[in-house]
């Protein structure tokens, strides 16, 4: 991920609705060059490979099952659509600047809101040079980083689904219900 690693490296992510997550695999980064990691040439199975990127991906897709649950709730249907633009929106988000249009709909709140919720997991995910119980060490994920795993989440958006459907979303929500062991 960044330059920062000796040998090992594990991530701490801290989520605001189910306190403290530590990701039990050890992330070997000594062969890591941030340099190489995506170019177009390249796909999610790349970055999935890595235990600390496939734990990024897996709380940023958590967090689209969860807010694609609660806005069926509220009576307000996602398609994979809307969250191809949430993404563009946390790639936006990520890079320092605002997302331009206001919402104007109950759907718009909502695909703001994931944006915003998504990004807020960013500053709260740590990884240490070491392994440190208590993470004195930590530091944040890199935007670079961060924007990788994003864009990884893209790809799987990409590659499950159907133009006006929520291929994707039904594909994740059965992924995340297997992952949590329910």
């Amino acid at each position: 991920m960044s330059g920062l690693y000796n040998a090992m490296s594990i991530i701490k992510l801290q989520l605001p609705r189910s306190g403290l997550l530590e990701q039990t695999d050890e992330c070997d980064s000594s062969n890591r060059d941030s340099s190489k990691h995506w170019t177009n040439d390249m796909n999610k199975a790349h970055l999935m490979n890595d235990p600390c990127f496939a734990g990024i991906m897996f709380h940023i897709e958590s967090t689209i099952h969860d807010a694609d649950s609660a806005a069926a709730s509220a009576g307000v249907e996602l398609k994979d659509s809307h969250i191809k633009s949430c993404l563009s929106k946390v790639k936006t988000l990520a890079k320092g600047n605002q997302p331009k249009a206001e919402p104007k709909t109950e759907r718009e709140r909502f695909i703001l809101e994931l944006a915003q919720k998504i990004d807020k997991l960013r500053p709260e995910m740590r990884e240490s040079s070491e392994i440190d119980p208590n993470f004195q060490d930590a530091t944040p994920i890199s935007t670079t980083d961060w924007l990788l795993a994003v864009k990884a989440v893209e790809d799987s958006l990409k590659n499950h689904t159907v133009s006006g459907t929520r291929y994707y979303l039904d594909f994740l929500s059965g992924f995340i219900l297997k992952a949590r062991g329910y």
